[in-house]
């Protein structure tokens, strides 16, 4: 019998181990270095024999190196399928691992055998045998995969030693992408949960018969680092000491090149943890503020004292202040969540009040901050995501267009410094036209920035005007396509704020007239600046504001959620009779067909209408509750007295009243019907011209007595609910029919309250003549 062994040396990066078998890192390792018998066909053929011989063959570690990569084989491929596979079984391992049974000096002692073979000489078998010196590792590292075989996601947890302890403590992190969290890996439970794998057991809230699930996230690739014994760590702390008496570096463990970079991105890193962290901003913003409350304390007794040079330190210290806190915000401050960069207000009243002391501050801010970047408009008026810093940039604009209205009207100003005020509206109003189409969901700040600039007074107002705004906007309050639709924007009634501020200041007395052409036209109470408007309405203002039926009509629907736009409306109806039919006909033939929820908010509109006091506030009382045509009619469709609408030619054959719109909800919608019983009953006790038509016109009176006594039967007869009856049981006792969940009236405090009072309007002898009988008021 021959014995002899043979070995051959390969360098390895990570060995590979299989889980199928296997429930631990023990048992596959176990499996790894097994020897393998070859015999038979299979025998190995001997050099030295010149024969076959039956040999074992087997693979071992020789040398251990510091780091060891271990590879847990959980991916294969299904020939029969064509498909990758992903084996998400239980396999466990430790967090320290001692390799000495898996080397060729383990396996030796094992069987009781020698290592030595002809490749290996004395010495190098005891070189060998030395360098195993420490074969236990502990974990440090693991590399996740979760997901399944054909996609998935890579994440680690890596072990950071603190080497500054003396107890050498470390902690886990997770590193997943971009993110980095500390983690318990340290806990048995958690190593368990997120890295072995095997089935998730269910939760206690689960279904007992749920079926268990396996967890497919599970651990890919493990990271062990060689545990070193007390000499060579005693070896290695001497090294340690002795590298600082050095008089020469030590030898580059990278290239220059690589190590150039590398600390390059450090520093890169190490400067924006500083720029982002909270003392930093805290800092920033406190030294701005205290700086800005020193020049407020400061600014009294300058002003008594008027020494020149005490006004200049104020300048130029507002200057710096301003200069600070704009490369600290534009570049930094507004780049950051919400959490980090704190309250936007208190930079602008800083800012503000900077712009407010400094001539230099506002030249800076407009030259070297806004002309130099023209974009920065764009990107933190409109693309910004973050409504408040939108707002806060607004509010910077408008202070420093307010405040260089003095340098704009200096005459020893330069002849190429800009006129701030109007360059920056001109490139607000520009965002309009090129960006605002992309970026509707973002145009509430944006319309706030000319909400805020004109609340200052009359001179921004004019100023608006004067560079054509209002007429803009009114071409996009009625224009056609879907992206301009003013039903598009974020919040509309921004827009209709502006809208119906801008054209309220004009003068409209031209398209006014009263009822009695020998009467004084009283000015419109309604105008933003009373008995002092701006400027007449220019031409293309009437054709789109009173010309247009599509304007009044997108006004009418847009009113419901603007209160602004109520004022709006009042002032286009004063002295107007033709924009008054215009209104009155679209709002009444609408009525019966909104719902309850919209119908009250419309029915509130229609009462402000006919509530405006002028000469014609009786034709409109006639028009909505007997039909009659306003007087004058033939004036009024006249073009060349005043302006007409599309909506007038069809008036005449379609007029309906709020009686007949009544007489189809009374069988129809209750609800609906009791809405527009609130709405007259309110025309008639807050209206004297509608009490006044109720007492002497006998139609309205015997139609009012109809909607009173369908209100009494509604609320007295047999298919009343009471209001401590809900129709639907969860919703406990009605106080209002407004806000009730029920098809039918229900008889509330509210609505037995407005019976009596409807009731009131007439007298008993009224109710009396007029009768009882319904069948007698469809017979009139």
């Amino acid at each position: 019998r021959f014995l002899f062994r043979y070995s051959r040396e390969e360098d390895f990066t990570l060995i590979s181990v299989d889980i199928r078998h296997s429930q631990n890192l023990k048992e596959s390792l176990e499996q790894y270095v097994i020897g393998e018998l070859l015999d038979g066909p299979n025998a190995y053929h001997c050099e030295k024999c010149n024969k076959k011989v039956d040999t074992v063959k087997r693979t071992c570690f020789k040398k251990l190196p510091p780091i060891l990569a271990i590879q847990l084989k959980r991916f294969d491929y299904d020939w029969e399928r064509e498909t990758p596979i992903k084996f998400n079984d239980y396999f466990e391992f430790p967090r320290e691992l001692d390799m000495e049974p898996y080397t060729v000096q383990g396996l030796a002692k094992a069987e009781g055998t020698s290592v030595i073979d002809e490749n290996t000489t004395d010495d190098q078998t005891s070189t060998n045998t030395n360098s195993n010196d420490g074969t236990c590792y502990k974990l440090v590292g693991i590399i996740v995969h979760m997901g399944q075989a054909n996609g998935g996601h890579y994440y680690s947890f890596i072990q950071n030693k603190n080497e500054s302890d003396s107890s050498f403590s470390s902690n886990w992190y997770k590193f997943d992408d971009t993110d980095v969290s500390e983690c318990k890996m340290d806990d048995d439970e958690e190593l368990r949960s997120q890295c072995f794998g095997g089935d998730n057991p269910p939760s206690s809230f689960d279904q007992p018969a749920m079926k268990r699930q396996r967890r497919w996230w599970n651990a890919y690739i493990l990271f062990y680092e060689k545990i070193q014994t007390g000499a060579a760590n005693s070896i290695e702390n001497l090294e340690k000491d002795l590298a600082q008496l050095q008089l020469y570096d030590q030898t580059q463990r990278m290239p220059i090149s690589v190590e150039r970079s590398v600390r390059k991105q450090n520093i890169k890193f190490l400067h924006n943890r500083l720029l982002f962290s909270s003392e930093y901003f805290i800092f920033m913003k406190r030294l701005v503020q205290n700086n800005v409350q020193h020049l407020l304390n400061t600014l009294p007794q300058a002003q008594n004292d008027k020494k020149e040079s005490v006004t200049n330190t104020i300048e130029e210290l507002a200057f710096i202040c301003v200069q600070i806190a704009t490369k600290f915000i534009f570049s930094i401050g507004w780049h950051t969540k919400k959490a980090l960069r704190g309250q936007t207000n208190e930079w602008t009243e800083a800012i503000s009040h900077c712009l407010r002391l400094s001539r230099k501050a506002r030249y800076y801010l407009a030259n070297e901050v806004l002309v130099k970047y023209p974009n920065r408009f764009q990107e933190y008026l409109i693309d910004c995501t973050s409504a408040d810093i939108r707002n806060a940039f607004g509010r910077v604009l408008v202070a420093l267009a307010r405040n260089s209205r003095v340098d704009d009207e200096d005459s020893n100003r330069l002849p190429d410094q800009i006129f701030v005020e109007e360059s920056i509206i001109f490139n607000v109003v520009r965002l309009l036209k090129k960006e605002m189409l992309d970026n509707v969901k973002m145009s509430a700040q944006y319309f706030q920035f000319f909400i805020l600039y004109s609340s200052h007074g009359r001179y921004e107002c004019e100023k608006l005007i004067r560079l054509n705004v209002p007429t803009f906007f009114a071409h996009m309050a009625f224009d056609d396509l879907p992206a301009t639709s003013i039903t598009r924007f974020n919040e509309p009634s921004k827009f209709s704020i502006i809208l119906s501020t801008l054209i309220r200041c004009y003068d409209v007395s031209a398209l006014c007239k009263t009822k009695q052409p020998n009467n004084e036209l009283l000015s419109n109470p309604f105008n933003i600046y009373d008995n002092n408007p701006i400027c007449p309405i220019p031409e293309e203002m009437i054709n789109i504001v009173y010309k247009n039926e599509k304007f009044l009509r997108r006004l009418i629907e847009d009113s419901s959620t603007c209160e602004e736009l109520h004022g709006l409306l009042r002032f286009l109806v004063w002295e107007n009779p033709n924009v008054t039919c215009a209104i009155l006909h679209e709002m009444v033939g609408s009525l019966s067909k909104l719902y309850a929820n919209d119908l009250r908010s419309h029915l509130d509109i229609l009462y402000l209408v006919l509530s405006v006091e002028d000469s014609w506030q009786e034709d409109r009382i006639l028009y909505v509750l007997k039909g009659i045509p306003i007087s004058n009619e033939k004036q009024i469709n006249n073009e060349n007295a005043l302006p007409s609408t599309t909506l007038n030619k069809n008036q005449k054959n379609t007029r309906q009243t709020l009686f007949d719109i009544f007489s189809k909800l009374e069988s129809s919608s209750e609800k609906r019907a009791y809405q527009l019983v609130k709405m007259l009953y309110l025309l008639f006790a807050k209206c004297g011209s509608a009490l006044s038509a109720l007492q002497t016109d006998q139609d309205i009176k015997r139609h009012w007595i109809h909607v009173v006594r369908w209100l009494r039967d509604q609320l007295e007869g047999q298919n009343h609910i009471p209001s401590n009856q809900s129709y639907y049981p969860t919703q406990g006792q009605i106080a209002s029919n407004d806000i009730s969940q029920g098809y039918f009236l229900e008889r509330t405090q509210s609505a037995q309250s407005l019976l009596e009072k409807a009731w009131d309007l007439c007298s008993e002898k009224d109710y009396d003549e007029i009768g009882s009988n319904s069948d007698e008021f469809d017979e009139n």
